[in-house]
């Protein structure tokens, strides 16, 4: 039985290797708390550390083939949790998910094509994009109130005047937090496919769902499924983010031929062999766990919503989904008010300006810690904003 305990342990993880915490300012001041890149300050389930140690004590690190173990079980957790019965013979493993993006550009556009990213958004998306000779075009996404929608007519309005061929697709969205609704996914769908739009569709943090249920957007129907590229990994879920390992899916033989030649144009043919033992046991055992940790993370939302409210003069945007919560700090003035806050308070946030367009004035922080350490980063942070 897995209890609040669990989670409210604080582990030391300063003088490791960890970016989160021996890199940039939190290399060199031990009391910075670091709370922005996606990486979360619990132990992963008991039954990956026993996998990862029963692998390790083979003792001989050979090249191995654990033939479809790997496939058989995530595509059980999404049939499972999710209802998606993902299509057989279709899943194509990766280091990463941005790695399984970037392939799926190339597979898809030709050198010079446009991609659409809606931003905010992580914001490799654009990097990715312009680093494999593709043109970003940017469809901002829409506040309402305390949330985000899409806006349809921009993006349809874009996809028109630039001849978009593909569209980089996040969810549930990182960084603000949505879990897109059926009839939104079903719109975006019916767009893309009119207008002749693939879809990559980054599904990496869903798993984290506050409110409402996810739904996978191959999952929504044949036309859905006959455009869509969708990237999935056991690696935010179950906190083993260095262990590199993704899946891309499709359920259309043409995209997934084209992908099977993109990742043999890269070399690429499995994922290592830690990776595969530790996600074969993340899902296979890590349901117990996974619902423990959600229960936790709503309690941290709570928390969260204590200090900054969402009728407040710094409102927290209604969080749906991920572990990243989304601030609006612009009644501060400051371009960059993460900046400010970590001067003031040693609580290192993520500045929203990375996040692009619409992201100015806004902080990300990231809430899968303690709640004691989530406690004390929140005083410091309020008590900093007294000062400023």
């Amino acid at each position: 039985m897995i209890g609040r305990e669990f989670f409210d342990t604080v582990y030391d993880r300063r003088g490791s290797d960890s970016v989160k915490y021996n890199s940039g300012p939190a290399a060199s001041d031990k009391d910075i708390i670091p709370m922005w890149v996606a990486d979360m300050d619990f132990k992963s389930p008991p039954a990956v550390e026993e996998a990862l140690v029963c692998a390790a004590k083979k003792g001989i690190y050979g090249y191995e083939n654990a033939g479809d173990r790997f496939d058989l079980k995530i595509r059980k957790w999404y049939k499972d949790r999710m209802g998606w019965d993902m299509p057989e013979g279709r899943i194509f493993r990766t280091p990463g998910v941005m790695y399984a993006a970037a392939a799926a550009i190339r597979a898809l556009t030709e050198k010079g094509e446009h991609v659409m990213i809606f931003q905010p958004v992580y914001y490799p998306f654009l990097n990715v994009i312009r680093d494999n000779g593709r043109v970003p075009v940017i469809s901002e996404l829409r506040r309402d109130g305390i949330s985000y929608v899409i806006d349809f007519d921009d993006a349809e309005k874009k996809i028109r005047e630039n001849d978009v061929r593909l569209l980089l697709f996040c969810s549930p969205h990182n960084p603000v937090g949505r879990v897109w609704k059926r009839q939104e996914l079903e719109r975006l769908v019916s767009l893309c496919s009119n207008e002749g739009v693939r879809i990559i569709s980054d599904e990496i943090h869903s798993d984290f769902i506050l409110e409402g249920s996810h739904i996978p957007l191959a999952s929504l129907s044949d036309e859905a499924d006959s455009i869509t590229v969708t990237c999935v990994s056991p690696t935010k879920t179950f906190n083993i983010p260095g262990l590199n390992v993704a899946g891309m899916v499709s359920g259309d033989r043409g995209i997934s031929s084209l992908i099977k030649k993109e990742l043999a144009a890269a070399s690429f043919w499995n994922i290592n062999i830690f990776a595969e033992a530790a996600s074969e046991a993340a899902y296979e055992k890590g349901t117990e766990w996974l619902d423990a940790l959600l229960d936790y993370l709503k309690g941290n939302v709570r928390i969260l919503e204590e200090y900054f409210p969402q009728d407040g003069e710094f409102p927290h945007i209604r969080q749906e989904g991920t572990y990243l919560s989304w601030i609006d700090m612009r009644a501060l003035g400051l371009k960059t008010p993460a900046g400010k806050i970590l001067e003031e308070s040693s609580v290192w946030l993520h500045e929203g300006s990375v996040f692009g367009q619409g992201g100015e004035g806004y902080v990300r922080m990231n809430i899968a810690c303690p709640e004691s350490v989530l406690r004390e980063a929140l005083e410091r942070i309020q008590n900093a904003l007294a000062r400023v």
